[in-house]
């Protein structure tokens, strides 16, 4: 018999059933990929552990998750497998995977977003995802330190963008941008030799331009000091993408 597209069959299920999602399931599996119903793909391991760290403070304070298992967080690669140089290919390829393969077993959707650095890398990866076909703020979000949740169409969300975060419009947003500056300069304090200029103020916002080594010394630094206030940025960033996700804001 011949199968239709889509039609992936379970060798190892009785008479070769078939079973929604496994392709799916299949090709996120072999990078590593958590695949949940709904999913944010970001550029690197640091982004996921940041993303966790917040989440764990979250529940640690209200017993409440942020990521559960309607919603998984994970990074395109390992080490120099992450990076927006590989972003693309693979953000489109899951997005085809899912085309084909477009539930799981118990019927739910799939769906994919990713969330980029708001800086060059991430700009002109954006723009390459807009000219494949990708609607921003819809399938491709920049990460803003105000991120409003009162609109889902697209287009008056990124008007509440540039209105919210008009007053810091020049800098660049990196995922230690949304830990609060008393920590980062607790931080700096501790590790000066982590900056490679020096900070970028901006009204209440900030931008610390942070060598490699100074990247992976901070997540270590937050692990151990930070509190749910310093993390309250990325608290907020994830509950905006629940709630354009239709999900509730925690679970």
């Amino acid at each position: 018999m011949r199968r239709r597209r889509g039609d992936h069959r379970d060798e190892g299920s009785p008479a070769g059933e078939y079973l929604p999602g496994s392709l799916a399931a299949k090709f996120a599996s072999s990078y590593g990929w958590p695949l949940s119903t709904n999913n944010i793909m970001v550029e690197g391991e640091l982004d996921v552990q940041y993303f966790e760290l917040a989440n764990a403070l979250y529940m640690n304070k209200h017993s409440k998750t942020l990521l559960d298992k309607s919603l998984s967080l994970f990074a395109v690669g390992r080490r120099e497998q992450g990076g927006t140089h590989n972003f693309r290919g693979k953000f489109e390829l899951l997005r085809e995977i899912l085309r084909i393969d477009p539930e799981d077993k118990y019927g739910n959707s799939f769906r994919v977003v990713c969330l980029l650095d708001n800086d060059y890398a991430g700009k002109r990866l954006c723009y390459e995802l807009k000219d494949a076909g990708f609607v921003l703020n819809k399938d491709v979000f920049l990460l803003h330190r105000q991120m409003p949740r009162s609109t889902r169409d697209p287009a008056q969300f990124g008007k509440y963008i540039r209105e919210q975060n008009s007053e810091w419009s020049e800098l660049d947003c990196e995922i230690e941008d949304l830990l609060t500056r008393e920590l980062l300069e607790l931080f700096i304090d501790e590790y000066p030799n982590s900056l490679q200029s020096e900070p970028h103020i901006s009204g209440s916002a900030h931008h610390y331009d942070l060598t490699t080594d100074g990247k992976s010394k901070l997540i270590r630094f937050v692990r151990e000091y930070a509190s749910l206030r310093d993390v309250q940025g990325l608290v907020e960033i994830l509950q905006t993408i629940r709630y354009l996700l239709k999900l509730d804001l925690e679970a």
